[in-house]
C-alpha cells in the first residue's frame, strides 16, 4: 500500500487490539453467566466478541460459546418434540416454552416459539391444559394453606379423569394428594414443583 495507508492499518489493527483486550473480561463475565444458567445473558456477550472482525482466539472462543448454547438448546428442542409425540403436552409445551426464553436471540428459540404455537394449537394439549387448572387451583390451595380440601377435590377429580388426556396429569394429581396429605405440605409442594419442572 502507499505511505498514507500504513497509518490507517496500524490504527485499524492497535483498536482491533483494544477490543481484544476489553474482550477477555467479556468472555469471562459471559462463562459465569452460562455457570449461572443465564444463556441469554451469556449468549448477548458472546454475540458481542464474536463479532469482532479477526482471527483471534478469544473470538474463537466466543464463537465456541455460541455453538455450544445452539447445540443445546436444539437437543432441548429434540427432547419436547418427544415428550409431545409421547402424549406429553404440557411437558413438551414448557419444555419448548423454556427454549424460546432461554436462548432468545438464537434461530432455536424462534424455532421453538413456531414449535410451541403449533402444539398449543392441537387437541392433545388443548384437552390437557383444560384439565390441568384443576391441578393448578389444587397447587394454590396447598400453597395458601387448605391441603385438606385440596386433598379431597383432587381425589374426586382423578377418580373421574380421561385416561386417555397426557399421562403427567394424572401423575401430578396423585403427587399433589400425597404432598397435601404430608406433615408438611409446603416443603412438598417445592419437591412436586421440582419433580414435575414447573417454572
Amino acid at each position: 500500500g502507499s505511505y498514507l495507508d500504513e497509518p490507517l492499518a496500524k490504527h485499524l489493527e492497535a483498536s482491533r487490539w483494544k477490543e481484544l483486550r476489553a474482550a477477555t473480561p467479556r468472555l469471562e463475565e459471559a462463562d459465569a453467566r452460562r455457570a449461572k444458567g443465564d444463556a441469554a445473558g451469556a449468549l448477548a456477550l458472546w454475540r458481542e466478541v464474536a463479532a469482532i472482525p479477526t482471527e483471534h482466539p478469544v473470538v474463537a472462543r466466543a464463537k465456541a460459546g455460541l455453538a455450544g448454547l445452539a447445540t443445546e438448546a436444539e437437543a432441548r428442542m429434540v427432547r419436547a418434540g418427544e415428550l409431545a409425540a409421547s402424549g406429553r403436552a404440557l411437558q413438551g409445551g414448557r419444555e419448548l416454552s423454556r427454549v424460546a426464553r432461554l436462548y432468545a436471540g438464537l434461530d432455536e428459540a424462534q424455532a421453538a416459539r413456531a414449535a410451541l404455537d403449533k402444539l398449543e394449537a392441537g387437541k392433545a394439549w388443548k384437552e390437557a391444559s383444560r384439565a390441568e387448572k384443576k391441578l393448578v387451583a389444587a397447587e394454590k390451595q396447598v400453597a395458601s394453606g387448605k391441603a385438606g380440601p385440596a386433598a379431597q377435590s383432587l381425589g374426586e377429580w382423578l377418580a373421574k379423569l380421561d385416561q386417555k388426556l397426557d399421562p403427567e396429569l394424572r401423575e401430578r394429581g396423585e403427587a399433589l394428594v400425597a404432598a397435601a396429605q404430608a406433615a408438611d405440605p409446603a416443603a412438598e409442594l417445592a419437591g412436586y414443583r421440582a419433580r414435575f419442572e414447573l417454572d
